[in-house]
């Protein structure tokens, strides 16, 4: 479902619904005519986040897609009579320039905290973080590394005179 591709449908209705970009592995909105889609098309954010951005079996299968990109080791150049020879490597690229994009990788969100008060106006809130930085051309890190919404079931607080 994740790895689908968007699909932009041009009927009747506009609907704001979200999907997962594997390229980017984000969940994005865009307006759905309402026909002919896939499944990549959730109806809210959130579904989009459990369904795929913290969804490790889906983060794998990126990951091995990205392993097989090839990316030449910084200041190397593969010399220009091997190209298209196969004169072994990728590409004509001798394998020893060769190296494996590192995404970045953060860790899961941790659980909900405790809200912030415990009677009127409060929010709780979880995190994540950056276990390792992006080498050779790999996916940068997520900009938000914390999420906050609001408690929503704390009681009024007591008014003392």
């Amino acid at each position: 479902v994740c790895l689908l591709p968007k699909v932009n449908s041009r009927c009747h209705g506009t609907i704001i619904r979200y999907y997962f970009d594997a390229d980017r592995r984000r969940c994005y909105d865009f307006a759905h005519g309402g026909c002919r889609t896939n499944r990549n098309n959730f109806a809210t954010y959130d579904e989009c986040i459990q369904a795929c951005e913290n969804n490790p079996e889906v983060i794998r299968e990126l990951d091995e897609r990205s392993i097989y990109s090839p990316v030449i080791a910084p200041g190397h150049r593969a010399p220009v009579a091997q190209v298209g020879e196969g004169a072994g490597g990728v590409l004509g690229i001798p394998s020893e320039n060769l190296v494996e994009r590192r995404n970045c990788r953060v860790s899961p969100w941790s659980s909900w905290s405790h809200c912030s008060a415990t009677c009127g106006k409060a929010y709780k809130s979880k995190t994540r973080t950056i276990m390792s930085l992006p080498q050779f051309g790999g996916r940068k890190c997520p900009r938000k590394l914390e999420r906050k919404r609001k408690c929503k079931r704390n009681p009024r607080c007591a008014r003392h005179e």
